[in-house]
């Protein structure tokens, strides 16, 4: 048998079907990303709350294993769950709330690109890029709607990839 050969001979349903579900889901993203922008700030909303409520959970563990609870780690589990609450409630509170923080994360992690380019075999290429999202942040943190769009569209870009990919795997 070639080492490059597969020992599997038959056809993986759940691969292919979730592989069509992220293909499909990435084309509507496309096409929609207002929409599924919308649903990546209700998945932070639903992992936010879901934080909030494992914090909580620990805290009481602590007190069932006889350890010192920290006040901090209830008040954490709280707060988050009172976010989530927040960016359930309130769109458009919740859009511009994200599209800032992506925009947030986009500036911090270009610099962080530069200040590590040293590190970097491609460290020219790293500066460039470093550079060029730079000016995307500060683009996206001017109007936020460019963070909005761009968070949707990579997020309807990576459904599409993975959902390409675990077609494959299916065969």
């Amino acid at each position: 048998m070639d080492r490059f050969e597969s020992p599997r001979q038959r056809f993986r349903w759940p691969l292919a079907i979730l592989g069509a579900i992220f293909i499909v889901l990435g084309l509507w993203a496309f096409s929609r990303p207002g929409r599924a922008f919308q649903g990546i700030v209700w998945a932070f909303a639903l992992g936010v709350l879901f934080k909030g409520v494992m914090d909580i959970a620990v805290w009481y563990d602590m007190g069932k294993a006889g350890v010192k609870r920290p006040t901090y780690v209830l008040l954490t589990g709280i707060l988050d769950i009172l976010f989530a609450i927040l960016l359930f409630a309130n769109s458009m509170l919740s859009t511009f709330f994200m599209a800032y923080l992506f925009a947030a994360w986009f500036l911090v992690d270009s610099i962080a690109s530069i200040a590590a380019a040293d590190f970097s075999l491609h460290r020219t290429f790293n500066i460039v890029m470093g550079i060029l999202g730079i000016i995307v942040g500060i683009m996206m943190l001017i109007n936020p709607f460019y963070s909005i769009f761009t968070l949707a569209y990579l997020v309807a870009a990576y459904l599409l990839i993975f959902g390409v990919i675990l077609l494959t795997r299916a065969f």
